[in-house]
């Protein structure tokens, strides 16, 4: 059981890592386009969806990894101070009600969204745009799944947590 909450883990570790990777990317073409346009007075409509495409890959694909190293936003003024204990009780009263249904939501509700957006092979609806949008909106289930993942690994640590003084 420990081992597939360290493979998942860890599958969240490496994608996070790996695509952080393009932070450096995203601010260099920011800067290249704030450049080109202010300087030159250049734009190109690519460009600037490379940003998005850019951003909402980072955030989507990096939501896992910020859950399993406790990034999120939370109200830290009780939970700091509570016992592991009731931390886990927390956390998984939250996954449990809040976290795992919003993300099997998000998978279903999105299925079909991303299906036919890949069958039409959806492209920008600007001139010049990028012909990826039906790659963009995969990364909503993506996202989905991976946050699934670690919450579970999550549910499976904080039920440890709890019952293993009972043991």
């Amino acid at each position: 059981m420990f081992r597939l909450i360290r493979y998942c883990e860890y599958l969240n570790e490496w994608i996070g890592k790996a695509v952080c990777w393009l932070l450096p990317v995203l601010v260099g073409l920011v800067f290249a386009i704030v450049v080109l346009r202010y300087g030159f007075m250049y734009g190109r409509v690519d460009l600037q969806e490379s940003v998005i495409y850019l951003h909402a890959t980072i955030i989507a694909l990096c939501m896992g990894y910020t859950l399993r190293n406790e990034g999120h936003v939370r109200v830290d003024v009780f939970y700091a101070k509570m016992t592991e204990k009731n931390k886990a009780w927390i956390n998984l009263l939250g996954d449990i009600f809040f976290l795992l249904p919003t993300c099997i939501a998000i998978i279903v509700y999105s299925f079909n969204y991303v299906t036919i957006s890949w069958k039409v092979f959806e492209h920008s609806q600007e001139v010049g745009g990028l012909p990826l949008v039906f790659l963009l909106k995969s990364l909503i289930p993506a996202m989905a799944i991976l946050l699934l993942i670690q919450g579970l690994t999550w549910v499976i640590y904080s039920v440890y947590v709890v019952v293993r003084k009972k043991l």
